[in-house]
């Protein structure tokens, strides 16, 4: 990631700064002020960019499992004004990567080749069950490991809610401190 963790928040707070001096709504015009126009247009450049950086710090931060990442990404849409969106978007990204491993998991190995069947055709003793041998076979290899991949998916998802709860309870704490400190 070419975004340093510890310059993401304050540039981000920044750049709401400014986004909030540049708003249409706000009262005085600074586009009509001379050589204000170029900075202007170059705000409005970098906040999707700054945007995406943060989302992709978050997503790399929760995949290495690196705190500081997460912090950083956390508190710059926090000063963005985004926070609860980015957060709901992760845990739902998370969720339906989840399901999407579980179906794989639960999907029927389809390239795995069935036992095939013995009885009165194949010239044996008329018994219609396969032998054991071919009961334990390629098929129940390919579940069980479908199985555990599912269980790594699960316990992979639950690391990252995790973190992401773990940043988000320290960062309301930090902001509740720092409202309510005289």
């Amino acid at each position: 990631m070419s975004a340093n963790p510890a310059v993401l928040p304050p540039a981000a707070e920044a750049l709401k700064e400014l986004e909030t001096l540049i708003a249409p709504n706000s009262v005085p015009r600074l586009e009509k002020v001379d050589g204000l126009l170029k900075s202007i247009v170059g705000v409005k450049k970098a906040s999707p960019e700054l945007r995406r950086r943060s989302a992709a710090m978050l997503k790399l931060g929760l995949a290495e499992r690196n705190q500081v990442e997460v912090e950083a990404a956390v508190s710059a849409f926090y000063s963005l004004g985004v926070l609860p969106d980015r957060v709901n978007s992760e845990i739902a990204r998370l969720l339906s990567d989840t399901q999407s491993a579980l179906h794989r998991g639960l999907e029927a190995p389809r390239n795995v080749k069935q036992p095939a069947k013995r009885g009165a055709a194949a010239g044996s003793s008329g018994s219609s069950f396969p032998s054991a041998p071919d009961r334990v076979g390629s098929r129940n290899i390919h579940i069980w490991n479908n199985v555990d991949k599912m269980f790594d998916a699960i316990a992979e998802a639950c690391c990252k809610a995790i973190l992401l709860q773990q940043v988000l309870s320290k960062k309301v704490l930090r902001c509740y401190s720092y409202f309510s400190s005289p």
